[in-house]
């Protein structure tokens, strides 16, 4: 312990009481005769129990104030008591880490200097360690009202004043940097000169200078409509934006047209009566001027509260040295620079838009542009390079050719995501090095590192060891007063029921949650320790995934298509579906089939408990047109060069086997791809999304395969015909009423017979409209 840290426990309880809120009252104390020049505003500080006098009733004006009470004083006239007590709560490690246990009367207040910028944690530690904090230790007065702009959030204001004038004959014994500070203060008639116009930097503050001071103080926050904001205690929605427009319309609204760098514009409309702040104090609507920094802050019924500006954005960009909880730290050309966020910071990374939860401090991240507001705020920041982390239960490994994988993993949330694991990659299983991913590990945890770049998997650590589950809650209960939950298994389709350990981990959405919290039909990950819930990871039992579809395939040997997602934010969802009982499709609004669906569409696919129910599709309209000049194919696809129409050049494109190539809206083989056909092709750059043949003249008279799904509304036969490349190409076959269906061992069967798998000889040929149409089908084999 520190000689004179702690306060005795008579004197600290004395200040306690001094400084405690309590009911306004009407106070007068013995001390404090009528007419005395700081009477008024000594009774309005105890009469809104900012101060409060003495065991024996005096005030003690001439008292001299203490730091430890300056800094109590600022924090009580900027947040309220019940928020103070909840901020210490956060905040006392950190309080710790600073004093131990000492001050214990003063560390709430501590800790609201810290959340509100009072002080920031360097300048406290610097305060207890120099020991001015120490009892006796006063305060001068070019200190207090450092401190005290700061509580009033006018901090911002000081600190970009560019041009001002101090009239003190003393200006010259103010500390440098203190002055602004001081204007202000003095601008506003927080405070005054003397008799002779001097301030008097390096005098002490008494306690009847302080009364005066933060009574003005009040009066100034309360006439200009001050609200204070801490962005860590606030949860409601909003938006932000460089104001484009601010313009009235009817109905006595106004629209406000904001433009994000990283989200894009919107209008919003403003209830004229709403509320704008600018350095935390209400201002004129002539303020919503062109280039300024502006965030709607919105109700829980979605209508705006108010409108906060921050002046012009200012761009620093620079190199990723490190990454906080609460900072990023760049070096700016060959300076160190830290740049606090919050959630109020809009964040990308790489493709991906969110809030400050998309910064991840471990993910190595190379460079940063930064869009800072006025008062200091990092508005915007895009990071690039570096990793994200994902984790979640590994639901398929498919082996490369190259030596490589792709891993499909179901995370917490029951979200799936596909994954290119390159050969070479760092693969640990159970902590012990591996050369690859193997079918083994389906049904594991694990834990990889992506890039942010490219999208591949960089390290992936697997553990078979520890026992997961995923599924839905199918009841909560307790047993002899131990808690426990029951859980039907995605996997077995078997409701078991398990108890919680007693240091179980419970989150909802990714947020802390209790036992108590959990409810039926969430959706969960569960980690089993010894039998019981050690961990659990709750989520809505319905998602809902929105992107264009960039492949579907088939996988062999199975009843199942795989839709590959692409979200806007770059990353590649893919949904299994069980053709044999296919989810609803709407395609523009209109009831489809899932033979319907094509490469490119524009898709919103709704998952519940991992099981799609229901794919609302846009078709995306054709962007490129031309006639193929061009063709070559080997076993991993075709190339086609393609002369554009309208002189457009040649273009030269990769189709693979999951771009849809359709004719009249029946597919056909890539392979039936011929120089001279006309096409009509949704790319995006040299990527095709899927190609529509205007004309064909293909001649095969017989495919043989097996069925992949048959629409019997339609008649047509979603069919792999055996091409020869060990794949298959996908097509749609025409069955008419007519046509002859026989099986190979004798006698007939009808269309919606058919079962995926099938094996067929399929007699016919393609029409002039590139349809094959059979004449005659035969089932080899069920």
């Amino acid at each position: 312990m520190k000689r004179n840290r702690l306060l005795s426990g008579a004197l600290a309880l004395a200040l306690v009481l001094s400084l405690t809120t309590v009911p306004a009252f009407a106070a007068t104390f013995p001390d404090v005769p009528a007419g005395y020049w700081a009477e008024s505003y000594i009774n309005d500080m105890a009469a809104q129990g900012v101060f409060k006098g003495y065991d024996n009733g005096e005030f003690r004006p001439k008292n001299e104030l203490q730091g430890s009470e300056a800094l109590a004083l600022c924090a009580r006239i900027a947040v309220e008591t019940d928020l103070r007590t909840q901020i210490g709560k956060d905040r006392a490690s950190e309080i710790s880490a600073i004093m131990g246990d000492q001050q214990s009367w003063f560390r709430d207040e501590y800790a609201t200097c810290l959340e509100a910028g009072i002080l920031s944690y360097t300048e406290l530690k610097g305060l207890y360690d120099s020991g001015a904090l120490d009892n006796g230790r006063t305060i001068t007065k070019e200190d207090f009202a450092l401190y005290l702009v700061r509580a009033m959030q006018l901090d911002s204001m000081a600190e970009h004043l560019s041009s001002y004038t101090l009239t003190f004959t003393d200006k010259a014994d103010i500390t440098p940097g203190r002055e602004p500070y001081i204007y202000l203060l003095n601008t506003y008639g927080i405070i005054t000169g003397t008799d002779q116009n001097q301030f008097q930097p390096k005098s002490t503050v008494t306690r009847e200078v302080a009364a005066t001071m933060l009574s003005r103080a009040i009066a100034f926050m309360k006439e200009r409509g001050t609200s204070v904001e801490l962005p860590n205690y606030t949860d409601y929605e909003w938006q932000a934006g460089t104001i484009v427009s601010a313009t009235s319309s009817s109905k006595n609204v106004l629209l406000l047209t904001l433009n994000s760098d990283l989200s894009g514009s919107y209008t919003i409309s403003l209830p004229a009566d709403t509320p704008i702040y600018e350095n935390s104090m209400l201002v004129d609507s002539a303020l919503l001027q062109t280039g300024t920094y502006a965030r709607v802050c919105y109700d829980e019924d979605g209508t705006p509260m108010a409108v906060r500006l921050s002046g012009k954005l200012d761009t620093v960009a620079g190199t990723v040295v490190g990454v906080s909880d609460s900072g990023i730290l760049l070096n700016v050309n060959g300076t160190s620079l830290t740049l606090p966020y919050d959630r109020f910071t809009e964040v990308q990374v790489g493709q991906k838009v969110g809030g400050y939860e998309l910064i991840d401090p471990e993910a190595g991240y190379t460079t940063a542009v930064c869009r800072v507001d006025q008062q200091d705020h990092l508005a915007a920041v895009q990071l690039s390079g570096g990793t994200r982390k994902a984790e979640g239960l590994i639901t398929a490994v498919e082996t490369q050719a190259s030596g490589g994988s792709v891993l499909t993993i179901s995370g917490f949330d029951g979200q799936q995501e596909r994954l290119t694991v390159p050969a070479g990659t760092a693969i640990t299983a159970n902590g012990l090095a591996v050369t690859a991913m193997n079918t083994s590990y389906v049904g594991s945890y694990v834990s990889l590192r992506v890039s942010n770049d490219n999208g591949n998997v960089t390290t992936a650590a697997v553990d078979t060891v520890t026992q997961y589950i995923q599924g839905a809650v199918k009841s909560v209960g307790s047993a002899r007063g131990v808690s426990n939950v029951t859980i039907t298994d995605l996997k077995t389709n078997k409701a078991t029921t398990y108890n919680f350990a007693a240091s179980a981990v419970v989150t909802y959405n990714g947020k802390t949650a209790a036992v108590s919290d959990v409810q039926k039909e969430w959706f969960v990950t569960v980690r089993l320790s010894g039998g019981e819930v050690a961990m659990l990871a709750g989520y809505p039992g319905s998602t809902v995934t929105s992107g264009t579809i960039t492949d579907i395939s088939y996988p062999a040997g199975t009843t199942t298509e795989v839709i590959s997602v692409t979200t806007a934010d770059g990353r590649v969802v893919p949904f299994q579906i069980d053709l044999s009982d296919p989810p609803q499709i709407r395609r523009s609004e209109k009831p489809s089939t899932i033979d319907k669906l094509r490469t490119g569409d524009a898709v919103t696919v709704t998952v519940r408990y991992n099981a799609v129910t229901l794919i609302d599709s846009v078709p995306q309209s054709a962007n490129v047109s031309g006639t193929i000049t061009r063709k070559s194919e080997d076993t991993s696809g075709v190339t086609i060069e393609v002369e554009l129409d309208n002189n457009g050049g040649t273009v030269t494109y990769a189709i693979t086997s999951g771009v849809s190539v359709s004719q009249d809206g029946k597919l056909i083989s890539m392979y039936d791809l011929r120089v001279g056909y006309h096409v009509a092709m949704v790319t995006n750059g040299d990527t095709v999304a899927s190609i529509e043949v205007d004309k064909t003249t293909t001649s095969s008279s017989q495919l043989n395969g097996t069925v992949i799904y048959v629409n019997t509304s339609d008649r047509t036969i979603t069919f792999r015909a055996d091409d020869g490349t060990g794949n298959g190409s996908v097509i749609q076959v025409s069955a008419p009423s007519g046509t002859v269906m026989q099986e190979a061992t004798g006698g007939s069967f009808s269309l919606g017979s058919l079962k995926t798998g099938d094996s067929l000889n399929i007699y016919g040929g393609y029409t002039s409209s590139g349809e094959f149409k059979a004449s005659i089908i035969i089932r080899t084999a069920k």
